[in-house]
């Protein structure tokens, strides 16, 4: 049986995934000091890129983030208290799906290392 689990943080601006995945291992199984372990690079341009060269794209989660930094920027403009609570609803949807997103970042990386048999990964910021 396997887990995966993931948190999305956004700390001074900048947001940081953490990902997790647990597997048992039968114990006959041979214990190595070096198992096969996946490396994962963070990017902008592309969110992630792994060392299996399946890279997960950043371009369409840009461009959602500047679309509603537009529209809060637009009802910002505005004042009324009416926009105020849009805003706090628009900021609500941006956070939904930034997680939607990074979540599915995150389940294609697992994907990838169970693909390949990894033991591990190793995340690495570019």
């Amino acid at each position: 049986m396997s887990s995966l689990f993931s948190r999305l943080h956004y700390r001074g601006g900048e947001w940081y995934l953490h990902l997790g995945y647990r597997t048992e291992k039968p114990e006959q199984e041979a214990k190595t000091q070096n198992g096969t372990v996946l490396g994962v690079d963070l990017g902008v341009n592309q969110i992630t890129v792994t060392s299996t060269a399946r890279s997960f794209s950043a371009g369409r989660l840009n461009h959602a983030r500047r679309e509603f930094e537009k529209t809060r920027g637009d009802l910002q403009e505005c004042g009324t208290q009416s926009a105020h609570r849009t805003i706090q609803q628009v900021s609500g949807q941006e956070d939904e799906y930034v997680k939607h997103v990074l979540h599915s970042v995150a389940s294609g990386i697992v994907e990838e290392a169970l693909e390949y048999g990894c033991d591990g990964y190793h995340l690495r910021e570019t």
